[in-house]
C-alpha cells in the first residue's frame, strides 16, 4: 500500500493539488478556536500558527509524510483517490491538534479571567425561586468544603483567577475545581431553569 500511495502522489499535478490541500487545511483550521502566544486567533494565512508551532502548510506536509510512510495508510476502498485520503488525514490532524493540551492550555489561562456563567445565573436570581435554587446548590456541593468556598467567592462576583489568589491555589487547581463545580451544578441548574 505504501508504494501505491507514493505512486499515486507522484502522478498528481503537485503544484495544483498541494495548493488545494493547503486551502483545505486552512478551511478546516477555521472550524476551531486556536490560541497561541498571547491567545492570538488564527488569521487563516498559510503561515499562521495553530498549536505546537504548526502551520496549515506543515499539516499538509505531515499528511503526505504519514501517508507515504504508512502511519496513515491509504484505504482505496474508502477513498478511491489519494487526494480524498489526504483531505481526511488533514482533517484528522487538525482535529487532534485543536484538542491537544498545547491548544487547551492557553485557553484555560484565558478562561481564568472570565466569570463562570453558572455563578452569574445564581447571583442574578432573586425571590423565592432563588432561595430554593440556592438551597439545592448548597445541597449539591456541601460535602466538599473547598468547593463550597470556591462557589461562595464566585457567587460574590470573583473571577477564577482572583479566587485562586485569595485561596492560595494554582490556576490549574482553580480550573479543576470550577470544572467540578460545573459538573455538580449542571443538574441543579437544568432542573431550576423554570424557576429562574
Amino acid at each position: 500500500m505504501q508504494n501505491e500511495a507514493l505512486r499515486a502522489l507522484q502522478r498528481l499535478d503537485f503544484r495544483l493539488e498541494s495548493k488545494r490541500l493547503l486551502v483545505h487545511a486552512i478551511h478546516e483550521s477555521r472550524r476551531y478556536l486556536w490560541s497561541r502566544g498571547q491567545g492570538a486567533p488564527l488569521s487563516g494565512s498559510r503561515d499562521a500558527l495553530l498549536a505546537r508551532g504548526a502551520s496549515a502548510a506543515d499539516i499538509v506536509q505531515q499528511a503526505m509524510l504519514l501517508t507515504i510512510n504508512g502511519s496513515r495508510p491509504w484505504d482505496q476502498e474508502k477513498y478511491p483517490d489519494i487526494v480524498s485520503h489526504l483531505r481526511w488525514v488533514i482533517r484528522s490532524l487538525i482535529s487532534n491538534l485543536a484538542s491537544s493540551a498545547d491548544n487547551r492550555q492557553v485557553q484555560v489561562q484565558d478562561e481564568q479571567e472570565l466569570e463562570l456563567p453558572e455563578a452569574a445565573v445564581l447571583r442574578d436570581s432573586a425571590g423565592p425561586q432563588a432561595d430554593e435554587l440556592s438551597r439545592r446548590v448548597q445541597e449539591a456541593i456541601h460535602d466538599d468544603p473547598q468547593l463550597v468556598k470556591v462557589f461562595e467567592r464566585l457567587q460574590q462576583g470573583g473571577k477564577p483567577k482572583e479566587v485562586g489568589a485569595s485561596m492560595g491555589l494554582a490556576d490549574k487547581d482553580v480550573y479543576r475545581l470550577t470544572q467540578k463545580l460545573r459538573r455538580r451544578l449542571a443538574p441543579v441548574l437544568t432542573a431550576g431553569q423554570g424557576a429562574i
